[in-house]
């Protein structure tokens, strides 16, 4: 008897019955329509745009990134192989050197030698005919000197 006498017309005549929760309901309802169509739609597209673009500029740095590392990894292994190369040649070179040098070299300190002893002999020799003349020399010149 209540839904009756609430939302019907009663006998008197007046409209005696209490809508008004529905109607808020309804007025709720068509706002949020309004709002999610107007306003929340759009900023979700433009997030949901931007969250791609994001994500699209990612997956390029990371394909970029991974390209970068497998060139640098690339080159370093070619200076490093360079390196290894170079150090190889530096050895083979030393070898031929010593090889191609060593014999010329010992001729090199046998002449040396040799003539260092031929030095020292006549160094030898001529210090003993200084040292033989040399008695003689002071005796000239004490000589001369008391003659003055």
């Amino acid at each position: 008897m209540k839904f009756l006498n609430s939302f019907c017309i009663c006998s008197n005549g007046l409209f005696d019955f209490d809508i008004t929760f529905f109607l808020q309901a309804l007025i709720f309802f068509l706002f949020s329509l309004i709002i999610t169509n107007i306003f929340l739609l759009p900023i979700s597209e433009n997030l949901k745009k931007r969250s791609n673009l994001i994500s699209l500029t990612n997956q390029k740095s990371v394909i970029y990134l991974n390209l970068i590392f497998e060139k640098i990894s690339l080159s370093l292994n070619l200076f490093k192989s360079q390196k290894n190369e170079i150090t190889r040649e530096l050895r083979i070179y030393d070898n031929y050197i010593k090889q191609k040098f060593s014999s010329e070299q010992k001729i090199f300190e046998d002449n040396i030698f040799n003539f260092i002893i031929k030095l020292e002999k006549s160094f030898f020799f001529k210090s003993i005919y200084l040292l033989s003349n040399l008695t003689n020399y002071i005796d000239k010149t004490l000589k001369n000197r008391t003659e003055f």
